[in-house]
């Protein structure tokens, strides 16, 4: 049970990253790489609405 505040810490630490990751594809969406696949800036999409929201 020692890693367990550990494990909640790096989590949020990687939903950080990728809300940051998400808004900065989102303000300048032409530098979004093709490479990353179709899907990719609908989830960063959809994550935006979602902490946007709040829901």
């Amino acid at each position: 049970m020692k890693r367990f505040p550990a494990l909640i810490i790096s989590t949020f630490l990687i939903l950080g990253l990728l809300a940051t990751v998400a808004f900065a594809d989102s303000t300048n969406e032409p530098k979004i790489p093709s490479s990353q696949g179709p899907n990719q800036g609908c989830f960063q999409q959809i994550l935006l609405n979602h902490l946007a929201l709040g829901n």
